[in-house]
């Protein structure tokens, strides 16, 4: 495989003896300096080897749903599958599933992630600075339903009717992961958080409890361009 250097060829236009960082072990430099140079971009997602967020990053690379059990607990796709199996979302032949559409957004902030850290900012979709190590947080604290709606929020506060349309189906679905990390936690506790989270983000017609956006009408797919269209009520 060829690496290229994070920081001065991360488009991978040349080739050459490359040094690894020894922390993440997934980060590559021609030099010190270039190790240096980059850090603080590199910083927010130099976690570990064997960190879960890595594995998720990699899921959503392969565009697979994570097979890994604790990766697929870990960051809501059970949860997905247990509280959300009936959703099918979609005017398309193949509908999009709870847990796809939870794969979709964690794809599309996977790009904000590597586009930030390797310098291509043109493509970014939201700006509250997303990173495994935030990903990893919000998991940490339960709060995954926080940071996803977080980053909806912004990217729609962008983009509008460009926003991807992962970001619409969560919003239109009513979909909430709640809490994944349950140790500890009784049947009652765990489905009194999921109706706190449910009742934040979607138990007012106010746009400001629904990403700053209500869905008038279900988001279709244009066969032309496949691209998502729908009406907004600020």
């Amino acid at each position: 495989m060829v690496r290229t250097c994070y920081y001065c060829d991360p488009l991978g236009e040349r080739e050459g003896n490359m040094m690894q960082c020894s922390r993440c072990k997934r980060a590559y430099y021609c030099s010190k300096a270039c190790q240096k140079g980059h850090w603080e971009r590199h910083k927010p997602n130099c976690l570990p080897p064997e960190s879960s967020v890595h594995a998720l990053f990699s899921a959503c690379f392969n565009d697979l749903l994570p097979v890994p059990a604790n990766v697929a607990r870990d960051y809501g796709f059970d949860n997905m599958r247990i509280y959300h199996g009936d959703v099918l979302w979609g005017e398309s032949s193949t509908p999009l599933s709870a847990e796809q559409i939870l794969l979709g957004l964690y794809q599309r902030i996977k790009k904000d992630v590597d586009s930030f850290e390797m310098h291509e900012t043109r493509f970014t979709y939201n700006s509250i600075g997303a990173s495994k190590k935030m990903i990893v947080e919000a998991y940490k604290r339960n709060a995954l339903d926080e940071f996803i709606h977080r980053y909806i929020s912004n990217v729609f506060s962008l983009y509008g009717h460009q926003s991807p349309q992962y970001c619409l189906g969560w919003v239109w679905n009513r979909l909430v992961i709640g809490p994944t990390r349950t140790q500890g936690l009784t049947k009652e506790q765990v489905q009194k958080m999921r109706n706190e989270i449910y009742h934040k983000y979607y138990g007012s017609t106010n746009p400001a409890n629904c990403c700053c956006v209500t869905l008038e009408q279900q988001p279709t797919l244009d066969g032309r361009d496949k691209s998502f269209l729908f009406y907004l009520r600020t």
